[in-house]
């Protein structure tokens, strides 16, 4: 609720001291003076006078329908994410992952168990991949196929990304008989797992590797121990040509690349910095605090912020979408942790979930609805349209969100 403050201040008559002082009937002044006060106080002293405006409360009409679709126990949630024909959902169960294919209103298509504890994970429409951190395999998952392909890797994965093509991205860490020598490889492996291309890096950690929708723009963020220890951004074709490489001052954190390739955005620090393609510095941004997460919609770069308010120093999470002129559209603050954010493909409106209470919010403010929940902290979120959210709770079970 919004609150408005009401500051009155008295104010101060300073008198000339060459004036004389009026000693004429000062009674007169004194029943005057309390009589202006008695006037005064039934405007200010009158219930609700002062009090901050209401906020207008949703009628029952307008708040969503929450139904439970599947009251199943699957396991903790890792993962959701739309894609072209339904929802990618993957929870962890037993120290195996389970891949799970929904339909955009939260209905089961198919679930298969992958060898997989510490998993990466990624999807771009039809297709998921997934491996486990510092194993040499993945597995490739389509949305009608279920498993399409299982490839093994020259080393221990480190990070992954997939297209809406099928084409995967992998970094790896290669072994070497110097056990304080750092070797990374990039490689990119087409739809049928075949190795398209293979680039060797030294004395770089991977951190996080990105692809457009297209697969056209490839991005890998690392650390690099060359000299100081720096970050590092290194952007390819599709074709494994180099497009772009930046050394980064400061420890870098995340990395995303837009659906039409034309734009790759890193955080180092509290900042974050936007790309095009030939590797120019189109924006840079102040978050004020650490960056959680970090996405394109479109054009929009949308983030999440931890930060402290400069009134009393006290922790707010914010969710916030940003313009490629670097405008800020949208500032959601919170009190609470943000667990979830999720927007339709084409959409535009954002869905923000706490560990309370959840809201759609439109680009430019606009407050679809709210309501408050008790699906505890460890939930995640995803919808295909834009009007049925999916929500998997922390046990795996599915709600479904539904507004107007």
């Amino acid at each position: 609720m919004q609150s408005v403050a009401i500051y009155i201040t008295e104010g101060l008559t300073v008198w000339d001291d060459d004036e004389p002082k009026r000693t004429d009937k000062p009674y007169l002044w004194i029943l005057f003076f309390l009589l202006l006060l008695g006037m005064s106080s039934i405007f200010l002293l009158r219930p609700g006078a002062n009090s901050p405006p209401r906020q207008q409360m949703p009628s029952a009409e307008d708040l969503p329908v929450v139904s439970l679709i599947d009251a199943k126990a699957h396991g903790q949630p890792l993962f959701a994410a739309n894609a072209q024909t339904g929802v990618w959902v993957v929870h962890t169960e037993g120290g195996r992952a389970v891949v799970r294919f929904l339909t955009a209103l939260g209905d089961e298509q198919w679930a298969e168990t992958v060898p997989v504890g510490n998993a990466l994970i990624a999807s771009s429409g039809r297709y998921l991949v997934i491996g486990e951190v510092g194993e040499p395999r993945f597995y490739v998952y389509h949305a009608r196929q279920k498993l399409a392909l299982a490839v093994t890797t020259p080393g221990a994965l480190q990070a992954l990304s997939i297209s809406q093509t099928g084409e995967v991205f992998a970094a790896f860490t290669v072994p070497q008989t110097d056990p304080l020598a750092l070797r990374t490889e990039v490689a990119l492996y087409s739809a049928l797992g075949h190795l398209a291309w293979r680039h060797s890096l030294s004395e770089q950690q991977p951190l996080a590797v990105k692809q457009s929708a297209s697969g056209n723009t490839v991005a890998l963020l690392s650390l690099s121990f060359a000299e100081d220890v720096t970050g590092s951004l290194t952007v390819y074709s599709r074709h494994g040509e180099r497009l772009f490489a930046h050394a980064l001052a400061g420890r870098p954190g995340l990395l995303t690349v837009r659906d039409d390739g034309e734009g790759v955005a890193v955080t180092v620090g509290n900042d974050i910095y936007v790309f095009d393609r030939q590797g120019q510095l189109t924006l840079r941004h102040d978050a004020g605090g650490a960056v959680e997460s970090l996405g394109y919609v479109g054009d929009h770069l949308i983030f999440t912020v931890l930060r402290r308010s400069v009134f009393n120093l006290r922790l707010e999470y914010r969710a916030v979408v940003l313009g490629e002129n670097g405008r800020i559209t949208l500032e959601h603050r919170s009190r609470q942790p943000l667990v979830a954010l999720s927007t339709a493909p084409q959409g535009r409106d954002i869905f923000i979930g706490t560990t309370t209470s959840v809201a759609l919010i439109g680009y430019g403010g606009e407050s679809r609805w709210s309501l408050t929940h008790d699906w505890q902290g460890a939930y995640r979120a995803a919808t295909l349209d834009g009007v049925h959210y999916l929500v998997i709770k922390s046990d795996g079970q599915v709600v479904q969100v539904r507004g107007d």
